[in-house]
């Protein structure tokens, strides 16, 4: 057997192999690959583990339940930790991998969940005043773009201001 135990988020092109099965562990979910190209992103912080399958075919099971899913292609597979649920939904795949190439895309996304990117992708703290900005959606596509290059955009898309200091932000309602 081929192995492997995910913390944060990877991208896998893995040749076919009956006789060496490919498993990705991510504590929570374990992730059979059949040949196939997918993404895991699997965060200790974050509240889901979420499996896209870009082609191929993926077998998934929950440490809690012994009932696989079979994932078709173009589709993410998002496991919530708190209640152990398991949904599958329709995406497209280049918008999940973009961050390969520096892009990050967000379709009416949270901004604490954009904030998380933020902060994982230029390694910096950001602190929000009011929660009631947390909840703001956006959607946008940063490409290749400096921090203070995004949070400017998030200005003029948002009710917020920001503020930069070494190495941390500090976020505010305006």
């Amino acid at each position: 057997k081929r192995n492997v135990t995910i913390t944060g988020e990877a991208f896998f092109d893995i040749a076919h192999d009956k006789t060496k099965p490919f498993i990705v562990n991510t504590g929570k979910v374990s992730i059979k690959v059949l040949g196939t190209t997918f993404n895991v992103k699997s965060y200790p912080e974050d509240k889901k583990i979420e499996t896209t399958l870009i082609s191929g075919k993926v077998e998934l099971t929950t440490k809690d339940n012994d009932k696989g899913y079979t994932l078709k292609p173009s589709h993410k597979a998002i496991f919530i930790k708190e209640n152990n649920d398991l949904s599958i939904e329709a995406v497209e795949p280049a918008d999940i991998i973009a961050w390969r190439k520096g892009s990050l895309v967000f379709k009416n996304t949270p901004l604490i969940n954009v904030l998380e990117e933020l902060e994982r992708q230029y390694n910096v703290e950001i602190d929000v005043s009011s929660e009631e900005l947390l909840t703001y959606q956006y959607t946008g596509t940063f490409d290749n773009l400096d921090l203070p290059e995004i949070l400017e955009i998030l200005k003029v898309s948002s009710p917020i201001n920001f503020k930069l200091k070494n190495n941390k932000i500090m976020i505010e309602h305006h």
